[in-house]
């Protein structure tokens, strides 16, 4: 559990314009490092046909089914309830360099790397961030050519933001993607950056100095060991957040490890940027205006 200094909802803001803007004011009092997410759907959809409906698996029925915003859900001897008070923004890193404008269904829109659920609490202005690895299996629906159907079929969760338009249609579905992952809790808004982001990332906030949280990068031989303490610039974000070992299993996991770091570091440094400078949050905002699709 990490806390921050109590500042406004305009810096998460700002730091989400790194996973981008959540443009409420409001405070934070603490931010929560959620356990990375390893949930598997249920077992038992349908495998769709192109000549079926399956429409029910969005719809009224499948929410009855499996939302878990109403009622209660058990898990080893204990029983849960949904915190209604929570807001949850689906922050998405894409692993291109720029928005791709492409027709529903050509899988050419791009995948997600980087999945992460930010869920406040407007009662005790917390927030927890929740990491979902891009590997993670769901239903994602899956539209044919210009959008003439679709199907809905298990695959990786980073697939579905293929699958749209390349901009707030593939952000959407990714959205309901999540969203049926975590049993249909409600998104309220979406922020998707691209790869030049992160250069705007890094510039506004003049580096970032972090702890090299495992030994994921050392295959590198650049000397950035676990624990060994590394400034992320505009010329070396991009090897410390994307950078994986393709050889080794949980590559993927591992790099999403660091790129927590990342996010709790930067939550830090743009606190110090916003105390020195109040106009810190609409410059970063515009800055990466360009390189960024969101609905906030």
């Amino acid at each position: 559990m990490r806390r921050l200094d109590s500042v406004s909802f305009w810096l998460v803001a700002a730091v989400l314009t790194a996973f981008v803007l959540v443009s409420v004011l409001a405070g934070i009092k603490k931010l929560t490092r959620g356990a990375p997410l390893r949930l598997r759907p249920e077992e038992g959809y349908r495998e769709a046909g192109s000549d079926t409906d399956y429409s029910w698996l969005f719809g009224p029925e499948r929410v009855n089914e499996t939302d878990i915003t109403r009622g209660t859900l058990s898990f080893n001897g204990f029983t849960y309830k949904y915190n209604s008070h929570l807001s949850n923004y689906l922050l998405l890193g894409l692993d291109r360099r720029d928005f791709a404008d492409v027709p529903f269904g050509s899988a050419e829109a791009g995948q997600t790397d980087a999945i992460f659920l930010i869920s406040r609490d407007r009662v005790t202005e917390e927030c927890t961030i929740i990491t979902i690895p891009r590997d993670t299996m769901t239903p994602v629906r899956e539209y044919f050519t210009n959008k003439e159907g679709y199907v809905v079929v298990d695959d990786h969760i980073s697939t579905a933001y293929g699958f749209g338009d390349g901009r707030h249609g593939s952000a959407r579905n990714s959205c309901e993607a999540v969203s049926t992952l975590l049993g249909q809790i409600r998104i309220e808004g979406y922020a998707v950056i691209s790869l030049s982001a992160l250069t705007d990332m890094a510039r506004n906030v003049d580096g970032i100095v972090v702890t090299v949280p495992d030994d994921s990068l050392e295959f590198k031989n650049l000397g950035l060991k676990k624990g060994s303490r590394m400034t992320i610039d505009e010329d070396n974000i991009e090897l410390f957040l994307r950078t994986r070992d393709i050889g080794t299993d949980n590559s993927a996991l591992n790099r999403m490890e660091r790129q927590r770091t990342f996010i709790e570091a930067f939550f830090r440094r743009a606190g110090e940027k916003l105390k020195e400078d109040p106009s810190f949050v609409s410059g970063l905002y515009l800055d990466m205006k360009k390189n960024m699709v969101t609905n906030m």
